[in-house]
């Protein structure tokens, strides 16, 4: 059995101008994932998890990878990620923006068609970029969107922040067609999930932090 998500091209990061009096928006980091089909995505903006991790904490069984079989566009501006079965269990992919990009505050979205079924957990969140250094959970995390497969109607958003401090983030999942229904495999339609955030920083140091996806 496949299982897929569905990233399409609108993943992006945006930062409030300086000037509070023009309350604009700039488009700061993007991927529309618009290359041929069957192709990797931009290695510039995206590198893996690789591996099992002993279930990444998660008692996780897929084994990640970094192989088009996992993740590949799908030239008409997708990112498609999919769940394969093999002899030794399953596979997938987990892609992130790790010592390529980070933001520390502004509007995060992307907009993502979900799979359904029982056992599948995807989703789009972020690290503090000094995971590295001081480890989870003291680095920070932010579940942008979490859909688990047993409660396929709901999309949890969540932080994770010992020790950091972020000004009013909001949460918000947009769409989909109301005339879709929302348990149907078949016919689950995109939505926009982002986060928005003002301003974040440790309690501790007042030290900036900015967060990978």
């Amino acid at each position: 059995m496949r299982q897929s998500s569905l990233f399409t091209g609108a993943l992006g990061i945006l930062l409030a101008l300086v000037s509070p009096v023009q309350g604009a928006w700039r488009l700061i980091w993007s991927d529309e994932f618009n290359g041929p089909a069957n192709s990797l995505p931009d290695p510039s903006k995206w590198t893996y998890d690789l591996g099992n991790n002993n279930g990444w904490g998660n008692h996780e069984l897929e084994t990640y990878t970094n192989l088009p079989e996992n993740a590949h566009m799908d030239g008409q501006g997708n990112l498609v990620i999919h769940v394969e079965t093999a002899l030794s269990g399953y596979t997938s992919a987990r892609l992130k923006t790790q010592g390529l990009f980070a933001a520390q505050y502004g509007r995060v979205e992307a907009r993502i068609k979900l799979p359904s079924g029982q056992g599948i957990w995807p989703t789009f969140w972020m690290l503090g970029s000094d995971v590295g250094t001081v480890g989870w959970p003291w680095c920070g995390e932010i579940d942008i969107m979490e859909n688990i497969g047993s409660q396929p109607s709901t999309n949890h958003g969540s932080m994770q922040a010992l020790g950091i401090r972020m000004e009013a983030p909001r949460f918000y999942s947009r769409g989909p067609d109301p005339t879709q229904p929302p348990n149907a495999p078949s016919s689950r339609p995109f939505r926009r999930h982002g986060l928005l955030v003002r301003r974040c920083f440790r309690r501790v140091r007042g030290q900036k932090l900015g967060f990978d996806l």
